[in-house]
């Protein structure tokens, strides 16, 4: 970013209720719930324009750039800025992604601020809602219990970058000042926020000597008061500078001590304001920014546990669509064998109507009765009874066919009577020859033959069965 635009900062992007910015924000938060961060990124990412990238994610308009920083996630804040995050866009209080990573350890513990550096160094010199760079950043950190240490590696990690960034700068000829050392020292290091406060004056009054110590050595200007009258020196910051621009030869007078104690007990107690000012500030910030982590997790946990419900409502409705299908498959089959029943009772009173056919005199019989049943219809519809007696078949030849019919009825009956008989006569004896031959109870052949039939039929690649042909042929020819 060469153009000097380019170091404007960008405000915050308004905060999209619609269901689809939801919807991408959940995406983005998601990336930052893996711990391990094996996160498939690109895969989100490619997804987004840089404008949803830079959309806030939290009610601080931080965006996901501001969390991977925060956060030292160093791959996927690559991987953010490759798929167009812009590193100037802010949140709302002004503060860069750089700014928010020098307020807290994981950078530190993870050793990665000169990697964020390479990526977000070019907003240095941005300066928040509150008129501070990131240097005054570093400096308030510095006032917050357990975080002295981490103040004091990224105030080095950052001298040494802007070091290195001096060699780039010559380098690079036409283009626009990079942030090396003559410009870091001339815009930076004494650069005042709108309480006209310098990195120096506030690390002066929180007391931190190594803080104090690297700035006086990047040659921090100590004398510099902010709106209230208040100087690094006056904190005891530089007094040897002091003491060499006076010489050494003036004595200073019992009022001006007196003056210079009052201050001094008005700078400390202006001090220890606001350090605790600064304190609340930060803890406050360290607060939301937890609970709004602990917020997403918990929703995370409610659409997982939603996901469960789901697939076991999707697991009884299958084996539900499995009990209809079985129950449709039966109501097929049931159908089917109707409809071969049907088709069987139709063959049958086909074959039936075929016998009644072939039976001697009963279709004579039917033709009488349709002849008779005519005329009477005619009769009755006024037909002269002369008329219609005279195309009937005579008394007398209506009465020797019914006697033949009734003769015909009689030994048909005393046939199926002999039959009857010569059957069960054959049956007892087919039953005496199988209890012989299978020595069992001739009352129990009845409830052995089907499995004697079955053992015989499956014999039939050992069994004669000419021979058992031969022999029920001359069985049979012996009771007939």
């Amino acid at each position: 970013m060469d153009n000097q635009n380019d170091s404007m900062p960008l405000v915050p992007l308004p905060f999209d209720l619609s269901p689809d910015a939801e919807r991408k924000r959940n995406q983005l938060m998601s990336l930052f719930l893996d711990n391990n961060g094996n996160q498939p990124y690109h895969e989100i990412l490619q997804s987004m324009s840089p404008l949803d990238l830079d959309s806030p994610i939290d009610a601080s308009s931080h965006t996901a750039l501001h969390w991977a920083a925060t956060l030292a996630r160093i791959p996927l804040l690559k991987a953010l800025i490759a798929s167009g995050a812009n590193p100037y866009r802010v949140n709302s209080s002004g503060e860069t992604a750089l700014m928010r990573a020098s307020a807290v350890t994981n950078n530190s513990d993870q050793v990665s601020f000169p990697e964020l550096l390479d990526v977000l160094g070019s907003t240095i010199d941005i300066r928040d809602n509150r008129g501070r760079t990131v240097l005054h950043h570093i400096a308030v950190t510095s006032a917050v219990k357990g975080r002295s240490h981490s103040s004091r590696y990224y105030l080095e990690s950052l001298l040494e970058w802007v070091v290195r960034q001096g060699g780039v700068a010559s380098s690079q000829e036409g283009s626009s000042p990079k942030m090396g050392i003559g410009r870091f020292m001339s815009e930076i290091v004494n650069a005042q926020d709108k309480s006209g406060d310098t990195a120096l004056n506030i690390a002066a009054r929180i007391g931190n000597r190594s803080i104090v110590a690297q700035l006086i050595e990047i040659e921090a200007d100590p004398t510099i008061a902010n709106k209230a009258g208040l100087r690094p020196v006056d904190f005891g910051v530089g007094m040897d500078a002091m003491t060499t621009e006076l010489n050494g030869d003036i004595t200073p007078t019992a009022a001006d001590k007196s003056a210079s104690a009052g201050a001094t007990q008005k700078s400390r107690e202006s001090g220890d304001e606001i350090i605790s000012s600064i304190t609340h500030l930060l803890n406050e910030t360290t607060s939301g920014f937890q609970t709004e982590l602990k917020k997403k997790q918990k929703d995370l946990d409610a659409l997982h546990a939603s996901l469960r419900t789901t697939s076991t409502e999707m697991g009884e409705s299958k084996r539900t669509l499995e009990s209809l299908q079985a129950r449709l498959k039966a109501q097929s089959l049931g159908r089917q064998k109707t409809m071969n029943l049907t088709r069987g009772l139709e063959e049958e009173q086909k074959r039936l109507s075929r016998l009644e056919q072939n039976l001697p005199g009963l279709n004579t019989g039917n033709e009488w009765e349709v002849k008779v049943t005519s005329a009477l219809d005619e009769v009755a519809k006024g037909a002269d009874a002369n008329t219609v007696s005279s195309s009937l078949p005579a008394a007398g030849v209506l009465r020797a066919r019914v006697q033949a019919l009734k003769h015909r009825n009689e030994a048909t009956k005393k046939s199926v009577t002999q039959l009857r008989a010569r059957s069960k006569d054959i049956e007892m004896k087919y039953k005496q020859l199988v209890a012989l031959c299978t020595s069992i109870q001739e009352s129990d052949v009845d409830a052995v033959v089907d499995s004697l039939l079955r053992a015989v039929e499956s014999e039939k690649g050992d069994l004669e069965i000419g021979r058992v042909r031969r022999f029920l042929g001359g069985v049979d020819g012996v009771v007939g």
